[in-house]
């Protein structure tokens, strides 16, 4: 009889320790009542989960993390994108969070491109319907002009599940901080917001690179103040839309100048 009780302390303790080694190496670190984000590069050469994760506060052992992802074969090499966390997780329901697909997925936008061409690269992106895709342009049809023309040239974090309209509220609050440095100036020439979106855009078209920019502004803008003609055929592409074969931005051809078009 005393052997049996000595057997169940015993057992009791080890059962204790365990449990309290689980805990350290495995158990949550909190509650979050706020939606924490757990962001995975694109590039994931020096990228290393279980370090990042414990950094943000999301697992207690890096250790642990490593031990169970590894037996779990699972949530070591995540998709790119971010993971949304809320409320208490343990190690592998991280590992297992981390093994399905990102509530965020990564989006880079590039200078000189059109609405459109936006349009497609986010559906492909965010794998949109027909219906989301056309959702996109009627975004545009906005009484504001601010909304056109303000795709910053960045990396982005869009959620899955974001509506048209709240990506195109990401775009202007990404450009509205981009250039809030330029309002002083913008002012000062009398400009609005738009009106520097258009030249800056023909600008980008006409030039042959950045060296050409100061000299072809300096063209528009002197045309612009002697109420000439512009007379730039970067205004007429924007006029021809998407190719048969699905590219952008063709040549123009003499007689498509003589085309009436509020581009022209």
């Amino acid at each position: 009889m005393k052997f049996l009780k000595i057997f169940l302390v015993l057992l009791i303790l080890m059962a204790a320790v365990a449990w309290r080694l689980i805990y350290i190496f495995l158990g949550p670190v909190g509650f979050w009542g706020q939606e924490i984000i757990f962001e995975v590069p694109e590039r994931q050469a020096d990228f290393e989960v279980a370090r990042s994760l414990k950094d943000q506060g999301i697992i207690r052992s890096t250790f642990g993390y490593r031990w169970l992802a590894s037996k779990l074969e699972k949530g070591l090499k995540p998709a790119p994108g971010g993971y949304a966390f809320r409320g208490r997780f343990w190690a592998w329901q991280v590992a297992d969070r981390l093994s399905n697909n990102p509530d965020y997925v990564w989006f880079t936008s590039y200078g000189c491109v059109r609405r459109e061409q936006v349009g497609d690269e986010l559906a492909r992106v965010l794998s949109w319907d027909k219906q989301e895709r056309s959702a996109w342009d009627k975004v545009f049809d906005h009484e504001s002009p601010n909304w056109e023309g303000v795709y910053f040239p960045a990396t982005y974090l869009f959620s899955v599940s974001a509506t048209t309209e709240q990506i195109a509220n990401q775009f202007v609050a990404r450009f509205e901080q981009e250039v809030a440095h330029l309002d002083k100036e913008r002012r000062r020439q009398d400009l609005d917001w738009p009106t520097v979106l258009t030249i800056g855009s023909l600008i980008q078209r006409e030039a042959g690179g950045a060296n050409d920019m100061g000299i072809v502004s300096g063209v528009i803008h002197n045309r612009l103040k002697q109420g000439m003609r512009l007379q730039i055929d970067a205004t007429m592409q924007y006029t021809l839309g998407q190719r048969a074969d699905g590219s952008w931005w063709g040549s123009v051809s003499l007689s498509q100048k003589w085309n009436e078009s509020p581009y022209n």
